[in-house]
């Protein structure tokens, strides 16, 4: 994906930089989005041939002009669509005779020179005559102008291959049984996404016939899909009349033979040791055998993609024994009804789970071993049990379903699935039975009912539905089916049917056959390699920065297993303290008048102090040769008998610190009351004599006063 983002910059993938094909090429991302998008994308993008666009009053084409799905892309190959004359001009300038498939090859051979020709091609024709061509005898009375000759060349040079892998599987999505409902995405463009996979398959190498045959195979999963069955008169069915067109095409796409086909579908085969006995199928029988082919057809193309991408980034001359692999798994699942998936997906993480338990034990008794520590290998939580219940043969709950699919009709499913589970299971501290009557309750509130059961995971307590558990696990095709489509003339069929090993192998490919096989052989991968684990957590829903939604992260701590893997943490010592900085933060421990320069034997008086004696048992804490083990509250209890020891020293000490501040403080006051004295004083003294001098002043005034008063009567 990150390559295909880097190559395209956001833009249609018909304006690619020839200069960005060879950095495409080397993304590795390309094939992430190849091996997702081929069988996603190939059925949803089939529809009808390709609709003329109205007349325009210009003839300037850009790439905003292209159809806008990949259903405008995908057409019925014609021969007069090659002999247009944007395409024909195209192919007499680079020199390439014949129709498409010619042109699309060269296009791959020389990708470089493709897009440089393409792109002048395109500048000069359109700046040339707006005059309508038409398109002649394929759909008469329809213009074509020539901006809509270019976009339709364009597109075709760069997935013409799809349209001829795809010939006669052309028609509307949702009419199709296996593509009914939702067939458009607002934010997603058909055309881009489709452009994206031929280019990351191309990056992978993947081109010309290998390419095409992708695309049949794919295309084949879409049509069969409309192929129904009716009575024959008798025990058997045959093919419904009006669905054989779609059997034609589905056996021309696969490469076998139509009737060979329709006879693998209504006919079963069953391996005897006195030699094979063929039975007539009723119609449902046909159609169960139908989904199952189409069921297997994409399961094998999604297995050979995978293949093909690691045989593509396989670079080594020879075989690596170092390799860095990335497990990427949410969790467990608890939905509001828990199916046949979840039972899958949460027997994945239990194994996970146990994965990771033994691997913190182990690292639990390397340490202890190391440092010559008794411990009970019993404290630490152990989920064998619940994978047994899930996965043991031969009343493991995987086993029961498998067991039903041997049955046929007398298969039990739903409630009566349910009891047998019950009946093997009932007692199990890991399971319990659900029903109107238990306590137990679904995720929503609801009751559970009769075809519910519950399992006590890891994570905690999951209730699962059976509804449709049979029908579900029956993935694999019956021999002679597979037999038809290994005979196919279609080498990428015929390579992922290869000759079965023995007669009873197609009793064994049951969905939880096969994935118990996988699961087995992954968890035999990471118990042989160096596993780290990185839990993910999404803090909000609507990714935005400084949220955190609390009851959702929660939940994915406990579905991801880090809420137990607290538990097995805290299992057995899980607290480690060298004994130097044992002996320095609870020095208070110390034994009057200890002189012992060993920290080991120190630290062991120190714990028989008094008060840690009377409150830490010898069983809680396990000396080591360098370091002391505690489980996990003796460290909280040591701080807390610490504290409470030191508590009435530090009382002492702020009683003297109080007392001698306020005699300081006291002593300050007096100082400050005698300066206040000795300026009052002298205030006062000061204040006295200045009266006195004021007084003269006013006696000198008057004296005057009276002497001036006297003179002019004195005249």
């Amino acid at each position: 994906q990150h390559g295909r983002t880097e190559a395209t910059k956001g833009s249609n993938p018909s304006s690619l930089d020839p200069a960005q094909l060879p950095t495409m090429r080397r993304r590795g991302g390309a094939a992430v989005a190849c091996i997702f998008a081929v069988c996603s994308l190939t059925t949803h993008a089939l529809a009808p041939p390709l609709r003329p666009q109205p007349p325009r009053t210009t003839t300037r084409s850009t790439v905003a002009d292209a159809p806008t799905t990949a259903r405008d892309v995908l057409w019925e190959p014609n021969a007069e669509y090659a002999k247009t004359t944007a395409m024909q001009a195209f192919a007499d300038r680079v020199g390439v005779a014949g129709g498409y498939e010619q042109l699309w090859q060269w296009s791959v051979d020389n990708t470089e020179q493709f897009w440089t020709e393409l792109t002048d091609f395109l500048d000069v024709e359109r700046s040339g005559s707006a005059e309508p061509a038409k398109r002649g005898d394929v759909m008469p009375d329809v213009e074509w102008f020539p901006e809509t000759k270019l976009n339709f060349a364009e597109n075709l040079l760069r997935h013409g291959a799809a349209g001829a892998a795809l010939a006669g599987a052309a028609g509307d999505a949702a009419a199709h049984a296996y593509t009914r409902g939702c067939v458009t995405v607002d934010d997603m463009d058909d055309l881009e996404e489709f452009g994206a996979t031929v280019a990351a398959l191309d990056a992978l190498g993947v081109h010309g016939a290998e390419l095409e045959a992708i695309f049949r195979a794919a295309a084949a999963v879409y049509v069969v899909g409309d192929v129904a069955f009716v009575a024959d008169g008798q025990d058997g069915s045959k093919v419904s009349p009006a669905t054989q067109g779609a059997l034609d095409t589905a056996s021309k796409l696969l490469g076998v033979d139509a009737a060979a086909l329709a006879t693998a579908l209504t006919h079963r085969v069953r391996e005897t040791p006195e030699g094979s006995v063929t039975s007539p199928n009723d119609p449902a029988e046909a159609t169960t055998l139908r989904h199952a082919l189409a069921k297997s057809v994409f399961s094998k193309l999604f297995d050979w993609l995978v293949q093909r991408a690691n045989a593509a980034f396989d670079v080594s001359a020879g075989r690596e024994t170092q390799f860095i692999g990335v497990l990427d798994i949410f969790g467990f699942e608890d939905m509001a009804t828990n199916g046949f998936e979840q039972v899958f997906i949460n027997t994945t993480n239990e194994q996970l789970q146990k994965v990771f338990n033994d691997l913190v034990f182990e690292a639990e008794a390397e340490e202890y071993t190391r440092e010559q520590i008794e411990w009970d290998k019993t404290a630490f939580p152990d989920n064998t049990p619940c994978i047994e219940m899930l996965t043991k043969r031969p009343t493991g709950i995987l086993r029961l379903v498998d067991s039903e699919c041997t049955r046929g009709h007398a298969a039990s499913d739903g409630a009566k699935l349910v009891a047998k589970v019950n009946k093997a299971h009932a007692k199990s501290p890991f399971f319990e039975v659900c029903g109107p009557a238990s306590v137990w309750r679904r995720k929503d509130g609801s009751r559970t009912e009769d075809s519910d059961f519950l399992v006590h995971h890891f994570a905690g307590p999951i209730v699962y539905t059976v509804a449709s558990f049979v029908d579900k696990n029956r993935d694999a095709l019956f021999g002679h089916v597979h037999d038809a489509l290994h005979a196919s003339s279609d080498a990428l069929v015929s390579s992922c049917f290869p000759p079965r090993e023995d007669a009873g192998a197609s009793k064994k490919m049951t969905v939880a056959n096969k994935y118990l096989s996988q699961l087995a052989s992954l968890t035999g991968t990471l118990r042989e390699s160096s596993t780290r684990f990185v839990r993910c957590i999404k803090t909000n829903s609507e990714k935005l920065p400084q949220k955190l939604d609390k009851p959702a992260v929660l939940g994915q701590l406990v579905c991801s297993g880090v809420m137990a893997a607290l538990e097995v943490r805290r299992a057995g010592f899980p607290t480690r303290v060298l004994y130097r900085e044992f002996v320095r933060e609870f020095r208070a421990f110390t034994p009057r008048g200890a002189a012992v320069a060993d920290p080991k034997a120190l630290c062991a008086a120190m714990m028989q102090h008094p008060h840690v004696r009377e409150r830490v048992p010898t069983a809680s804490y396990r000396l080591g040769v360098s370091k002391l083990f505690m489980q996990s509250e003796v460290l909280y209890t040591l701080q807390s008998i610490r504290n409470a020891m030191l508590y009435p020293f530090v009382r002492r000490l702020q009683r003297w610190w109080i007392k001698l501040q306020g005699s300081i403080l006291q002593r300050k006051l007096k100082r400050c009351g005698a300066d206040l004295e000795a300026a009052r004083a002298e205030a006062s003294i000061k204040g006295v004599a200045a009266v006195a001098a004021v007084r003269d002043v006013l006696a000198d005034a008057e004296t005057a006063r009276a002497a001036a008063a006297a003179a002019p009567s004195a005249e």
